[in-house]
């Protein structure tokens, strides 16, 4: 491939980029890995966060998904989508990066006129599970049975200590602090480099909750805290549950806070949950794929020949 000037432009990502972000993701199929919110917090959790317009398509370059090691380029669009591939793999070859575009989602693929000189490779990891709402709030299918069990079982072990759910519309300054300080109390909040860096994004949801519209659950235990979720939405029938973490001193407390937030989304008309990736760990994909989802958001990586 010829070393020509692709014309990409990248600029930082600021909380002023909200609108036109949000108008692009507004014309593309939902996907919670490049919500605004998600993008302002995960994908710039290295300060490296950039985009570029171009060919009336979205770029994203981060060095978020290889954990600060080197950026990657993400392509979100379905316009002139040879063409742009062909200028990034010419950014990157300027810049002596691999030709490479990371986790980009299954309407790219489907938009490339000619793969003869691509290798597409689906990035499993990062596949996006989403749940019916419907199912999870009323637990009655025969595959959601044993998550049922342990919501009956959280409700009868901790019944006579009043289980109290809140949802907040508007997260407030002081019930920020309460969140954050119960995060830091509970045993087993920071068991790996993976739980740090989620608390850390926490602390710059909460920051930021009111650009990012963030809103949250929280689940009291004889008055005490002892779970949380922070979710948005990310289209009209859709939130992103972004992060839940509970006392996991209250045994099942992860079934029953999904179980009570799924039945709240549902008085509110929505139908869906996304319960974003597993990563490729172990026990967060087993656990995902228990809870059956409905749907999975594929996502796929471009190695330019």
């Amino acid at each position: 491939m010829s070393n020509v000037n692709s014309d990409i432009t990248f600029k930082r990502v600021t909380v002023s980029d909200k609108a036109i972000i949000n108008s692009i993701n507004a014309e593309l199929p939902t996907y919670a890995d490049w919500a605004f919110g998600t993008l302002l917090t995960w994908w710039d959790f290295y300060d490296d966060l950039e985009y570029a317009l171009h060919n009336d398509n979205l770029l994203i370059r981060s060095s978020y998904l290889a954990l600060g090691a080197r950026p990657h380029i993400t392509l979100l669009g379905m316009n002139n989508v040879d063409k742009t591939i062909r200028d990034i793999a010419h950014f990157q070859i300027e810049r002596g990066e691999p030709a490479y575009i990371a986790s980009s989602p299954h309407y790219v693929i489907e938009s490339i006129a000619d793969p003869t000189q691509l290798a597409i490779e689906e990035d499993l990891d990062n596949a996006e599970y989403v749940l019916s709402t419907k199912d999870h709030s009323e637990l009655q299918k025969k595959e959601l049975k044993k998550i049922r069990h342990k919501v009956q079982a959280f409700q009868n072990a901790y019944s006579h200590l009043d289980i109290h759910t809140e949802i907040q519309p508007i997260i407030t300054d002081d019930h920020k602090v309460r969140l954050i300080n119960s995060l830091h109390t509970w045993d087993n909040s920071f068991k790996n480099d993976r739980d740090k860096m989620e608390s850390a994004v926490i602390n710059k949801s909460l920051i930021h909750s009111d650009v990012l519209n963030l809103r949250s659950m929280t689940i009291y235990v004889g008055g005490v805290i002892a779970g949380f979720a922070l979710f948005k939405y990310i289209d009209d029938v859709t939130i992103n549950v972004n992060h839940m973490k509970v006392n996991y001193a209250y045994k099942d407390i992860f079934h029953y806070s999904m179980y009570r937030l799924a039945i709240h989304m549902a008085s509110e008309g929505v139908k869906y949950l996304n319960i974003e990736q597993d990563l490729g760990i172990e026990g967060i994909r087993t656990y995902k794929q228990r809870l059956h989802p409905t749907e999975m958001k594929r996502k796929y990586s471009i190695i330019i020949k």
